[in-house]
């Protein structure tokens, strides 16, 4: 087994979450005062898929599925009431 396949915690702690972003605690202390990130759950725990969730928008990925192009066939049909 590699070292990349070993799974990770789906909640974590503020430590864990720091080193999962690749920033110190005060770095990531700052990313959540400042709302990049997501404060931690009730029990003290930051959920990693919510900090993906950040990281994606952050990066300006989007969760939502990509809008096709509109093919020569469909604009026809919607230039002529079809």
């Amino acid at each position: 087994m590699k070292e990349d396949d070993v799974a990770l915690p789906r909640l974590m702690t503020k430590t864990q979450a720091a080193a999962y972003c690749g920033v110190t605690l005060p770095t990531f202390g700052k990313w959540v005062e400042k709302g990049f990130i997501p404060k931690a759950l009730p029990m003290r725990k930051w959920d990693r898929h919510a900090i993906d969730a950040a990281i994606d928008k952050m990066s300006g990925i989007s969760n939502s599925p990509p809008v096709k192009a509109e093919t020569a066939l469909q604009k026809w049909l919607r230039e002529n009431d079809c």
